[in-house]
């Protein structure tokens, strides 16, 4: 019997799925990168931010800028 495939649709907040805002690994999913490359660009302030104490959240809006803004430049971004 052939093994059946499941596809399962990603869910960017575990905990919430209408949730605001998005952590670090949660967008590294949707980029397809490292939570660690995430953090570096908002460090360097390649991609907008909130600071809630010691953690950094990411808006929805603030990844589809960082795309946004990654494909007017040539598709390359460094950290």
């Amino acid at each position: 019997m052939p093994k059946q495939i499941i596809q399962t649709e990603w869910n960017p907040s575990k905990q919430n799925p209408n949730a605001l805002l998005l952590d670090a690994e949660d967008v590294a999913g949707l980029l397809g990168c490292c939570s660690k490359t995430v953090r570096g660009l908002a460090k360097a302030g390649k991609i907008k931010s909130v600071r809630l104490g010691r953690l950094r959240k990411f808006t929805r809006r603030a990844v589809e800028d960082f795309i946004s803004q990654a494909e007017a430049v040539g598709g390359s971004v460094e950290e």
